[in-house]
């Protein structure tokens, strides 16, 4: 649940501050979260009862390579079918994607499992090794990706969130 919080949040940030569209926003949003899924449902492979994770899904340059093709693929579908004002929300779209995968890494990171190295590697690295479940760290995460969605649909209404005297 933390990561599908935090992609939706890092999306719908890009995409709100690069300027897209509503359906753009909702696109990106839709595909941040969707990128959260498919990393945890690939991502990973049964050592024994022990779920691990693996590199194809869990490296920059592996996760790089899902970004593109979850963009790729999105953007065909819902190009052609007329969300997209022009193809700058299109790249916006795909960096919004991107950006919502490395976020992934970015919780992971500071897991005791931590990220591969590259794609090609069995070398992990970690910042501070929480465990998984670790109850503070993830509310922190899920507090973080919610206080980026409430920023976005600022943004998107044009509300400040702070106004000074």
């Amino acid at each position: 649940m933390t990561h599908v919080i935090v992609g939706a949040g890092v999306a719908a940030f890009v995409a709100a501050y690069t300027g897209c569209s509503i359906g753009c926003m909702a696109v990106s949003i839709a595909a941040g979260a969707a990128a959260q899924g498919l990393v945890d449902q690939f991502g990973h492979e049964s050592v024994g009862v022990i779920p691990r994770r693996i590199s194809v899904t869990h490296s920059p340059d592996g996760a790089t390579i899902l970004s593109l093709l979850l963009w790729v693929g999105t953007a065909i579908v819902f190009y052609y079918v007329g969300v997209f004002a022009s193809l700058a929300e299109v790249l916006v779209m795909g960096l919004a994607v991107w950006l919502a995968v490395m976020s992934h890494l970015v919780l992971d990171l500071v897991t005791e499992g931590g990220i591969y190295v590259s794609l090609r590697s069995s070398r992990r690295v970690k910042l501070f090794g929480f465990p998984y479940n670790n109850v503070m760290a993830n509310r922190m995460a899920q507090f973080l990706g919610m206080a980026l969605l409430v920023a976005a649909m600022a943004k998107v209404a044009s509300v400040p969130l702070f106004q000074l005297p």
